[in-house]
């Protein structure tokens, strides 16, 4: 089976290094692309043709579910991960009319993030259980 190839949208350096870090040391994962902007996540979702992508929310110029929504757009197949600082239950209904897989608060253990990118790429939609409550 061909790794999950995953690309991560955030703008904290320190954030996405962590998640590369996580990821990398994962087997069957590969990270093939960091971004720190909105444009430059379109273009490498584009370039790179991930499986799954990891989207903060909250960026500062465009909003993290209007690239999702770019990004769905122009290649179904990819999967979409909403990260967010918070379980706002508005932001996760407008992560899935977007077209989101799953949603998940950046609080997440990293074995439940690995486990919600694997079950994603597979083609589940799942949302976290701590936003629904």
């Amino acid at each position: 089976m061909d790794a999950i190839r995953v690309l991560i949208m955030d703008d904290h350096p320190i954030f996405r290094r962590g998640i590369r870090w996580i990821l990398e040391s994962t087997p069957g994962i590969e990270v093939v692309g960091e971004a720190e902007n909105g444009q430059e996540a379109i273009e490498q979702a584009d370039r790179l043709t991930p499986d799954v992508v990891l989207v903060d929310v909250n960026l500062p110029g465009i909003n993290g579910l209007e690239i999702a929504r770019v990004i769905k757009r122009r290649d179904p197949r990819i999967r979409i991960v909403v990260l967010s600082v918070s379980d706002d239950e508005e932001l996760l209904f407008n992560a899935i009319k977007v077209g989101a897989a799953a949603y998940s608060t950046k609080e997440v253990r990293p074995e439940v993030l690995i486990e919600i990118i694997r079950d994603v790429a597979s083609g589940t939609y799942l949302i976290n259980d701590t936003v629904m409550k």
